[in-house]
């Protein structure tokens, strides 16, 4: 018996080193597949280390969202972890609420589990595989993380940093390749740089960050003492939102606390045209003159979101503004087009951020 035993625990070392071997600790993962076997769902995920990072969005049509309880379209962002035999769990970022997704990840490019879907909560299998269909792209992952002390003493605050960035394996048009390269740098960085290594890029973002919370605080901590919570933190990751048909739409999510009652968390999205290597602008997207009724078309998006009757202004209802005009921070998918507003943009920070989606259809009258 004792043999046996050894002999099992032997076989579990062996298949979790071998799982860990066929897995990178660092990685970008585009996988599409199905939900309950009728579901269509893409899903980019970003592993590093025993950390997951995921967007996914799915295309359901309107019967069928009745059926699953589905009602939007939105994608959505979420974060997990992942254990050393594969298997791994999903949640919303920035939630308490459980897990949404459970799986299994393996080194061959198959991901499956099950999917909490619907507001009763309903549990589905799916099954994705690892595909780059000709129009999408690869991508290699660069991260760091690390933490800084004010001073150098026991009990001192301290800042810490997270970052995560993607950016495209070369293709085979590398103009293509470096445009898209330097759009991601000057977005992520916050600045034109001549740094082509990503790990020095990243050290330098850290460093203005080091350089910056010191400044800020050094003088203050010695002046007074019990000046309270000087602790700073950043966390900065990018991912992908949609990659295909030769279109990508990539965000970079930020969350930053330097103090007060709380952090404050943005999302900024970027759409790109792969076959021209450069920014997609609401008008390329929409017919001349359409703001106006673009504007109209958010505003009731929001009446309906919040159960607003159009007979009353927004302001009303605790807005900074009664008409929502588009922003330059949208998305795009396979579904349609987002306009995502952070806090304080039109609304109060209670309120959090707002995520306006509309179908294609819903938008055919202005779209070109």
């Amino acid at each position: 018996m004792k043999k046996i035993s050894l002999i099992f625990l032997f076989l579990n070392i062996v298949m979790t080193a071998t799982c860990q071997e066929r897995l990178p600790g660092k990685a970008y993962f585009h996988l599409t597949g199905n939900i309950n076997n009728n579901i269509p769902v893409i899903l980019d995920l970003v592993k590093i280390q025993d950390s997951l990072y995921s967007s996914f969005s799915f295309n359901v049509e309107k019967d069928a969202q009745r059926s699953y309880d589905i009602n939007f379209f939105n994608p959505k962002i979420l974060c997990g972890k992942i254990f050393q035999n594969g298997s791994f769990w999903l949640k919303e970022i920035f939630s308490n609420s459980e897990p949404e997704i459970k799986g299994e990840m393996t080194g061959s490019g198959l991901v499956k589990g099950t999917w909490k879907i619907g507001k009763n909560h309903r549990m589905f299998p799916f099954m994705v595989t690892e595909k780059y269909p000709e129009g999408s792209l690869q991508f290699n992952v660069y991260s760091l993380k690390d933490s800084k002390p004010l001073l150098n003493k026991a009990k001192t605050p301290r800042a810490d940093i997270s970052l995560v960035l993607l950016l495209p394996v070369e293709s085979s048009n590398p103009i293509i390749s470096d445009s898209l390269s330097s759009i991601i740098v000057e977005q992520f960085s916050g600045r034109n740089s001549d740094i082509r290594d990503p790990d020095k890029l990243l050290e330098q973002i850290k460093q203005v960050y080091y350089d910056n919370y010191i400044t800020s605080n050094e003088s203050l901590l010695k002046e007074f003492p019990d000046a309270g919570n000087l602790n700073w933190e950043l966390l900065k990751f990018m991912n992908i939102l949609f990659n295909g048909n030769h279109q990508l739409t990539f965000y970079i999510l930020t969350y930053a606390y330097t103090g007060g009652a709380h952090g404050l968390e943005t999302q900024e999205f970027y759409s790109i045209d792969l076959t021209k290597g450069r920014r997609i602008t609401l008008d390329n997207i929409f017919k001349e003159g359409y703001q106006e009724r673009l504007s109209e078309l958010l505003t009731k998006k929001v009446h309906d979101m919040q159960g607003i009757p159009l007979s009353k202004n927004l302001s009303e209802s605790g807005f900074f503004v009664d008409l929502i005009e588009p922003n330059n921070n949208f998305y795009l998918t396979g579904n349609g087009i987002g306009f995502f507003y952070n806090h304080y943009e039109i609304a109060p920070y209670s309120n959090g951020s707002t995520d306006l989606f509309f179908t294609f259809e819903e938008l055919k009258a202005i779209i070109k």
